[in-house]
């Protein structure tokens, strides 16, 4: 019977109906724990971490893992909760703490290639340029010396973009981009690689470019994918700024803000505030205002790190990591 009503809340996963997978998986573990099957529970356990993720349910997604990571025995179904905390670490800005986590994880595949992303954004958040070079570094050894899938080759050539845009290498990054953009089939994530060269363009002050392909990102992005408009917002919002219609900017950014704040990833909304206030110089009380407010979110991002010092905690006494 739960075997059946498990199968039901992975079915409804491979649909995206993450609402009704949560429903089954959640009945499913419930079952499994009262009969006894160890087995079993973890796997709905599992399932039902992963589907909060897919929901951007990061408190309820962390408190199944921790859940597994301190009460299963089974190594594989313990290393996969592992790796999420570690993804949730990096989704709510705790770059560190997801670093840490990854660095007690077999050498996979994914889990170098997410390593390789941590590093990339601690570099472009704290300026570390070697962590840049460590993320490339990564990214360069998989691309030269082990067969990647389609999906796999997407991340990695779109880190790769991201990682040469920092660097201003713009013609490469742009190149990395497309070919990104052109080895993912999944709407989702298409969508969002997209807002990421929309980005390039704004970077590089072809705005017109950066419209249209906003607007493509947009006819992809899923309600359920809310980051992805987020930063469909952000890159509208920055186009508003080069234009010089700080109005219309404050009305994008005000709806990234809506959705970071909710997901609790201040330091996003600290970084768009600030680039807000940057271009307003010349209305000094007003570009002040924002620029309180964009200090004010860089200070609950640095709260949300020391919240979140229990991961670690964990990491220590399960791992023995340094």
């Amino acid at each position: 019977m739960w075997e059946k009503i498990y199968e039901k809340g992975v079915d409804a996963i491979k649909r995206r109906d993450y609402i009704k997978a949560v429903e089954h998986l959640a009945e499913a573990k419930t079952g499994f724990l009262i009969t006894g099957n160890k087995e079993g529970e973890n796997l709905a356990k599992r399932d039902l971490g992963r589907t909060y993720l897919y929901l951007n349910r990061y408190t309820d997604a962390k408190d199944i893992f921790v859940d597994i990571v301190n009460n299963t025995d089974d190594s594989e179904v313990k290393s996969y909760a592992m790796s999420r905390l570690g993804i949730i670490s990096a989704e709510i800005g705790d770059y560190q703490a997801a670093l840490d986590i990854y660095a007690s994880l077999p050498d996979t595949v994914s889990n170098l290639i997410n390593t390789a992303m941590l590093h990339y954004h601690i570099a472009f958040f704290d300026g570390k340029q070697y962590e840049l070079d460590a993320a490339e570094r990564i990214l360069l050894e998989l691309k030269s010396r082990i067969t990647l899938s389609s999906e796999q080759k997407g991340r990695v050539f779109n880190i790769l973009g991201m990682i040469l845009q920092l660097r201003k290498d713009y013609g490469a990054s742009k190149r990395y981009y497309e070919e990104s953009i052109r080895l993912t089939e999944d709407n989702e994530i298409k969508a969002r690689r997209i807002n990421d060269l929309a980005g390039l363009y704004v970077e590089t002050g072809k705005l017109l470019k950066a419209e249209d392909l906003l607007d493509e990102a947009s006819l992809l992005i899923s309600e359920k994918d809310a980051l992805a408009l987020a930063y469909n917002y952000k890159w509208r919002g920055m186009i508003a700024i080069e234009e010089n219609d700080f109005e219309k900017a404050a009305g994008f950014y005000k709806k990234t803000a809506n959705i970071v704040k909710e997901k609790g990833i201040f330091r996003q909304i600290a970084e768009i505030l600030h680039a807000l206030a940057d271009k307003m110089r010349g209305d000094f009380h007003e570009s002040s205002q924002i620029m309180a407010e964009a200090i004010l979110y860089r200070r609950k991002s640095e709260e949300v790190m020391l919240t979140h010092e229990k991961i670690h905690d964990l990491l220590d006494s399960v791992f023995d990591v340094d």
